[in-house]
């Protein structure tokens, strides 16, 4: 007989009872941190690995440092600088009531609302002007698309002796 896993997987009892708007609210929080230049890939494992502790009752995830560290492969110290980093950016405030139970987090609903909708208005625009090139007759666009997140470009700068290789080449 196979036993039922429950959410942390130690594999006594059910899964823990999520509501489909607790669900809704998870992925719209991570579709919203997706969009946010500030926010690099490990500060967004980090938050997806709190996320997963949401208690849809009150709205707070409580897991340690290591639980955290143990989800994200990451090492505690590391987990720390992503936490104070999405702290820092205002997506996650965290308290410990004392030095017994570990932090209790909560995401800022705030910052997600703004970031779903610049991207609501962004598809839109997107499609408008789909639409507009279809009615011209035009089939390639016009402007190349826009994207959600605005990044500066990376310049990369070949290595020195890939620099001296290419100048020989074009100067003989």
């Amino acid at each position: 007989m196979v036993p039922k896993l429950r959410g942390d997987g130690s594999g006594d009892g059910p899964p823990p009872k999520t509501t489909r708007r607790d669900t809704s609210f998870k992925l719209d929080m991570l579709d919203a941190l997706l969009l946010n230049s500030l926010i690099k890939p490990a500060d967004f494992v980090v938050a997806f690995a709190i996320i997963q502790h949401r208690n849809s009752e009150n709205g707070e995830c409580y897991p340690g440092m290591d639980r955290i560290a143990d989800i994200t492969g990451f090492s505690t110290r590391y987990v720390q600088k992503c936490v104070n980093k999405l702290r820092r950016v205002k997506w996650l405030t965290s308290r410990r009531p004392n030095r017994q139970n570990s932090n209790r987090y909560e995401f800022d609903e705030t910052f997600a609302h703004v970031h779903l909708r610049h991207k609501k208005r962004i598809l839109k625009e997107r499609e408008a002007s789909r639409l507009s090139a279809e009615t011209n007759g035009s089939s390639r666009q016009t402007q190349p698309p826009t994207g959600i997140i605005d990044r500066p470009a990376r310049r990369t700068v070949a290595p020195p002796n890939t620099l001296i290789e290419h100048l020989k080449r074009d100067a003989g």
